[in-house]
């Protein structure tokens, strides 16, 4: 098994590699992660929202993608895709903080 390089330039690399080969791999969430912290959001919403058509039950990358979606002021869209993320994964706590978050941002106390 091939070791994660530390460093992030070369871990991106790496995961685009990855998706290169295989469209439908879960790489598209690191990938996604690094690419956020990099600061690249348009591009990380992207990969989330394609990543998601192939792999729909990664409750991660679906509160990912509603925190991307969240910080761009669509609370509506994010609070539906984080409710699919807790429907999926009940105990995520990530998820269920920031959908309540949403809900308050659209006036649901």
């Amino acid at each position: 098994m091939a070791r994660r390089p530390k460093d992030p330039e070369k871990r991106i690399e790496a995961l685009e590699k990855i998706l290169g080969e295989d469209p439908n791999s879960p790489a598209f969430f690191p990938l996604a992660a690094l690419l956020l912290e990099r600061g690249e959001e348009e591009r990380a919403a992207s990969l989330l929202k394609s990543g998601l058509a192939a792999q729909p039950v990664y409750a991660a990358a679906r509160v990912l993608r509603g925190r991307v979606l969240f910080s761009q002021g669509k609370a509506e869209e994010a609070s539906q895709e984080l409710e699919a993320a807790v429907r999926q994964s009940p105990w995520n706590l990530a998820g269920q903080r920031l959908l309540a978050d949403c809900r308050r941002s659209l006036g649901d106390e």
